[in-house]
């Protein structure tokens, strides 16, 4: 069975690894390191079944944040967010702005700003835009990257907290991709730093996965 655009993100403890499945599923999962066993966690309300969707974890308010994807015959530009104490999915009501509509994008919270990331992805073609969402002011804002990365989806994106920065990673665009990009958030004119990490590097490849240790 094909599960494109499944999504694990790792809860700070160590302890608990939450997954939401793709091919236009919409069921959420909680593995317990420590127990070693798999928990379903249902909900009255949540996102509807999709696949190609991005998610990260907020480890500061302890929420899991998805947005986007597909159905099969539309895509969405939704942002739900996961409490992981109140165990229930809450649909974002947003205040001002609007992100397009798009599957396969990479996304990344920055957790003590309150800021959800998302970049790239496609729809009809491949996309190299950059949003951020505020949780706050519940705001979308498109960023003006300066130099854009070029276009990319099925990628990973992670925030750098002690730089400040977004690295994404991998993707695809007529061709599987290995290529490392930066962007420092405290001086956005610069736009995105392609990395050289010499000639030693993986493989390309699309939607993988991607962490930081320490």
């Amino acid at each position: 069975m094909s599960l494109m655009g499944l999504m694990g993100v790792r809860f700070p403890s160590n302890t608990l690894l939450m997954v939401h499945l793709g091919k236009r599923y919409n069921d959420l999962w909680q593995f317990n390191t420590q127990t070693r066993l798999w928990t379903a966690l249902t909900t009255a309300v949540g996102p509807p079944a999709r696949s190609s969707s991005c998610m990260d974890i907020d480890t500061v308010q302890s929420r899991l944040a998805l947005f986007g994807g597909n159905n099969g015959v539309s895509y969405f530009n939704d942002l739900w967010v996961y409490s992981i104490a109140g165990s229930q999915w809450t649909q974002e009501t947003l205040i001002s702005g609007s992100i397009p509509a798009k599957g396969s994008g990479a996304s990344a919270v920055d957790s003590q700003r309150s800021i959800f990331y998302v970049h790239g992805g496609a729809v009809s073609t491949a996309l190299q835009d950059l949003w951020k969402y505020d949780f706050l002011f519940k705001q979308w804002t498109q960023v003006n990257a300066g130099t854009a990365t070029s276009r990319i989806y099925g990628h990973t994106m992670k925030h750098l907290a002690s730089q400040n920065a977004l690295m994404i990673f991998g993707g695809y665009n007529l061709a599987y991709l290995n290529t490392i990009y930066q962007f420092t958030l405290a001086s956005p004119a610069s736009g995105w730093t392609l990395i050289n990490p010499g000639t030693t590097k993986p493989a390309g490849s699309n939607f993988p996965s991607a962490g930081f240790t320490g």
